[in-house]
This record gives structure tokens, sequence and C-alpha cells, in this order.
């Protein structure tokens, strides 16, 4: 704010702006509380893979990222390319769970690598063009111009006598809202691909915990977050500038929450089901069925190997060494941890 008259109104949406951003960071802190020993037992206990370092990455980045964000200055002078980075990653966790399950399908391969590669280039030209407005994301409250200047951010009005270093579109020109549409088509597209999977495998995925886990997750988080990208969405359409980024916090922490949550209940599915099968100690000529319920995995000697539905289980000195059905392996692949 500057000595002179103040626009009360734009100091309070501004005011409640660094609130959203504050809770935002306690929401991911909480959710990180609740899975720590669903963390530990399921990735930080396990092989290290691919899958592994992308959880940890996404897991921690986002942390530190929305914490950053509430609670820092100068850190956020970069905030552009956090969010961009917190961005991706989310999405990259979703696109190597649908590689896994489509496997090789060109087509598949082709859309997911199409929609990284639109992001990432919507992302560098919305971000990395100057329009302005100041280049950092932290909302900073200041006595004078001269504390502002002090931070070397550019300058954005939100209101008389209030300055904030946000981001901010010119008036009448919301670049931004083209960000949050493409985001909204990449999860369109991901969704849509999760639910066409799980529709061409569907008598199997009745009995595939996985693939059952799979779908619901992705659906559930669609429903959420289609919501929170269309909130933005519509707030930087109208473009208020100490408006702007209200909603922005919620839609980084919550995407890593759930996409975190996803490879946690997966992992813990597919483990789960795995201790069940070894209770039996089937010897290596016995034939079973994977699919059913944990519970209710019961192994039958008469089985013959040419259903598809069907996988023989060796157990010898290496627990690990197991060999899943087709569609298990379409679900998890141990090795590469996804």
């Amino acid at each position: 704010m500057s000595d002179g008259p103040v626009d009360v109104l734009a100091w309070q949406r501004a005011h409640a702006e660094r609130c959203c951003q504050l809770v935002a960071a306690c929401l991911v802190v909480y959710e990180h509380v609740l899975q720590f020993d669903k963390e530990v037992e399921y990735f930080w206990r396990k092989r290290w893979s691919v899958g592994k370092v992308l959880f940890f990455w996404s897991r921690y980045f986002t942390m530190a990222f929305v914490i950053g964000n509430a609670a820092g200055a100068r850190f956020f002078h970069w905030q552009n390319t956090g969010a961009a980075l917190q961005v991706i990653t989310t999405h990259l966790v979703l696109e190597m769970r649908l590689y896994a399950m489509w496997r090789n399908t060109r087509v598949v391969v082709c859309i997911l690598i199409g929609l990284v590669v639109m992001e990432c280039t919507t992302i560098g030209v919305l971000f990395g063009t100057p329009n302005g407005y100041g280049n950092t994301h932290f909302l900073l409250f200041v006595t004078t111009v001269d504390e502002l200047t002090s931070f070397g951010t550019g300058l954005n009005q939100a209101g008389t006598g209030v300055f904030i270093c946000a981001d901010g579109d010119s008036p009448g020109k919301p670049w931004i809202v083209f960000y949050y549409t493409v985001i909204l088509i990449t999860e369109v597209t991901l969704l849509t691909l999760s639910i066409i999977k799980a529709w061409m495998h569907r008598k199997t995925a009745m009995k595939s915990g996985l693939l059952v886990v799979l779908t619901k997750d992705s659906v559930y988080y669609f429903l959420y977050l289609f919501w929170v990208y269309l909130l933005n969405e519509v707030i930087w359409v109208i473009n208020i500038a100490s408006l702007n980024e209200l909603a922005t916090g919620f839609a980084f922490s919550i995407s890593a929450v759930f996409a975190n949550r996803l490879m946690i209940s997966l992992r813990e599915t597919y483990y789960k089901q795995q201790e069940a099968s070894r209770v039996f100690r089937p010897g290596s000529n016995l034939r079973f069925r994977p699919g059913l319920p944990a519970s209710t995995s019961f192994p039958t000697t008469d089985e013959t190997s040419s259903s598809g539905q069907e996988v023989v289980a060796s157990y010898g000195s290496d627990s690990e060494d197991i060999v899943v059905d087709d569609i298990e392996l379409q679900t998890f692949n141990e090795r590469v941890g996804f």
C-alpha cells in the first residue's frame, strides 16, 4: 500500500488471496502427514524405480512449492517456472500410468507425447512473454513504492494505493485463460483414455482390483480438479488484478494431492494382493486367479493356460519374482513402479 488513499476492497481481496495460498499449503502438509505411513511402507521400503523417483519429486517439490509460496518472497521470483514444473510433473504421473495401461499402443503414445508438448509450449509462451506486470506470484504487502522496488519485481497495481507482486493480465487481454484451457483439455483427454481402457477390459476389470482402483481414482481426480481449474479459468476471464490468483494455490495443491494418492492407492492394492497370494505358498505347478478379491484368491490345480486370465506363480528364494496376468501387467509394473 502507499501513503495516500487506499482502495479498501482491493486490499481485502488481496488479503483473501494471500490467505488462500496459506490454506493450500496447509492442505498439502496435512495430506502428507495422513499418508506418511503408507509412503514409508509402499515407497521408501520398496526398490528404486522410475515411479518411485517421480513420486518423491512430485510429493516433496509440491510441498516446497506451496509452502514457499505462502511464506517467502525472494524464493518465488521464479514462481512461473515452479508452477510449470509442478503441473507438468502431475500430468506426467497420470500419463505414465496410462502408458503402462496401454503399453506400446502407438496412437496413445503419440497422444500422450502431444499433450506434453502442447502443455510445455503453451506454458513457455504464456509465462515467457512479458506483459508489463509483475513476474512473481508471491503476494507482498508494502507501505511504500520504494519498499516494493527493493525486491526487484514488477509492479501490479490492484487498486488505488494497493500494489501486489503477483501475476496479472492486461485489462481486456486475459491470456492466462489459455493456460487453464490447455490444462482442461489435457485432463479430459487423460480421463477419456482411462475410461476407454477400463471399458475394453470391463469383464476382467471387475476381477482386477488394480484396474478398478485406477478407473475410480481417475474419475474422482477429474471431477474434483475439473471444477478447480474451471474456477481458475473463470477468475482469469473476469481479470480482477487483486483476485486473479485467488484459486491458483488450490489448483497446484489439490492436483498434486490426488496424483500422489493415486500412486499410493495403486501400490497399496497391488502389494496387498501379492501378500494375500503368498499366504497360500503354492508350489510351482499350481495355477490361480490373481484377479479375485484379496481375501478369496484360492489356488486350483486344474486351470488351463489358454484363457489369458491365469498366471503361474513361482515362489523361490526371491519372492519378488512373480509373474502376473495380462491385465495386471497393464495396471502395475513393479520394475518401473507404475
